[in-house]
């Protein structure tokens, strides 16, 4: 590729593009140009326009963008329908800071995104956690609807229920009951269905958080369709005008005062695709049960089929160290979405063919095992921080999320238990991207020292 402008960014995207891969993550197009986007892709540069009297103003929509919103509400089975080029991540804040006042108390689950503690943050909420159950592998599942109702029947003043669904391992429990209860009480369903924007395109799938009759659902079309990274929906379930125009008032704040047209354009002929393109759903998952089934009697890496679980959420279990695995699979070109201590978890769509699953299968098989190698920890002190082993007792400052997925998993205020820097421990040799609010080092933690 010429690079005469010496880029860095190019060059890194040049590297990783030159190696022999095969992507089982996230964006949904799996770096492949569907046909149907070619017009886009052709123009970049001169689609790439502002708002004038022959385009159209997302925020005021009257002639083309009006007609895809049209259509995109049809689509999602909503009332309404919004674009979002600032990410799922704009939807949530302005769906709980547009709908709750200062002080409010809002029900959230303990794995949730970074972002809805940072909607509590912004709008000084008053949250609630819902504790969540676990698999027997370690990751979390959805909490009951039983469970929820208790906690709501104990506490009155919750005005908003707050769900991740299905949650990043592909989970999704079912919800009417729950929204039908809290419809009834005047309390906000919000759904972080993120990774469940093509749930309307299948039988196959559970309900949407929409036609399950939620107030609120928000949409990655870049997870699991061919829509650009960074390119979402919110989507208007039970609401009345007066909450919808709350709601869009917040997302004219928060939302860049500058949409792209090449990520509305991606939008659009992304949920366009996947309505000429779903009966590839049926295809895909026999492809999948059959990997599945083949994998049946390896001896380095398990998986299950669970019919409570979104189908083309794959999760592994190797056998012996997870990041053995993860390394070997990448060595031979082969990147998954994320992974813990005892599960990868592969994203497929409907981008992804046969011989992507028969090469994934070949070379679990051909799997030998290497030595671990764990990356010594450097005891370096800096001025804001101190080595984990120092940080017993001490007063946390900083949010800790795991990313991927951006879940909280310490909060600033924390005073730190060894429980808490042994895992913190585990991470990093097991490889587990960490996100800090404060410090860039890894090896330091941002703490109270007089505490």
């Amino acid at each position: 590729m010429d690079n005469p402008l010496r880029s860095p960014i190019l060059k890194g995207l040049e590297e990783y593009q030159n190696k022999s891969k095969l992507r089982f993550h996230m964006p949904g197009h799996k770096g492949t140009l569907p046909e149907e986007f070619n017009a886009l892709a052709e123009n970049l540069y001169s689609f790439d326009v502002t708002e004038l009297d022959d385009t159209d103003d997302l925020y005021y929509p009257v002639s083309f963008l009006a007609e895809s919103l049209n259509d995109l509400k049809k689509d999602r089975k909503s009332k309404e329908s919004f674009y979002l080029v600032n990410g799922s991540t704009v939807g949530i804040l302005s769906s709980v800071m547009g709908l709750l006042d200062p002080g409010d108390k809002i029900l959230i689950e303990s794995g949730c995104h970074k972002s809805v503690h940072n909607a509590v943050k912004l709008g000084r909420l008053k949250k609630v956690v819902l504790e969540q159950p676990s698999h027997k592998k370690g990751f979390p599942l959805p909490a009951s609807e039983e469970k929820i109702f208790e906690i709501l029947e104990e506490d009155k003043d919750i005005k908003m229920v707050f769900l991740t669904r299905p949650n990043y391992y592909g989970y999704a429990s079912d919800i009417e009951k729950l929204a039908a209860y809290c419809s009834e009480r005047g309390i906000y369903t919000i759904i972080d269905e993120a990774h469940g924007s093509h749930f309307v395109y299948s039988s196959l799938f559970p309900k949407s958080a929409v036609e399950s009759g939620c107030s609120i659902s928000i949409n990655s079309f870049h997870k699991t369709m061919p829509s650009f990274t960074q390119t979402a929906v919110l989507n208007i379930g039970s609401l009345n005008e007066e909450d919808i125009q709350r709601v869009r008032s917040m997302l004219l704040m928060l939302q860049t005062s500058s949409p792209s047209f090449l990520f509305i354009a991606s939008l659009d002929l992304s949920f366009r695709y996947m309505q000429k393109y779903k009966e590839k759903f049926l295809s895909l998952k026999k492809m999948i049960d059959l990997f599945l089934r083949k994998l049946e009697n390896n001896i380095h890496i398990s998986a299950e089929m669970d019919s409570e679980k979104d189908f083309t959420r794959i999760l592994l279990y190797p056998k012996g160290n997870v990041i053995d695995m993860l390394s070997y699979l990448e060595k031979n070109g082969i990147y998954a979405e994320m992974h813990d201590e005892n599960t990868i978890v592969l994203i497929s769509t409907i981008l992804d063919e046969e011989r992507d699953f028969n090469r994934l299968y070949n070379t679990i098989e051909n799997y030998k095992r290497s030595p671990s190698i764990s990356s010594p920890q450097n005891k370096i002190h800096d001025n804001i921080g101190l080595p984990f082993l120092e940080c017993e007792g001490k007063e946390l400052l900083e949010d800790i999320y795991i990313y991927p997925p951006g879940s909280l998993y310490l909060e600033k205020g924390t005073i730190l238990e060894k429980k808490h820097l042994v895992e913190l421990a585990k991470f990093r040799k097991q490889k587990i991207r960490l996100h800090k609010s404060v410090s860039k080092n890894d090896d330091l933690l941002y703490v109270n020292i007089d505490k």
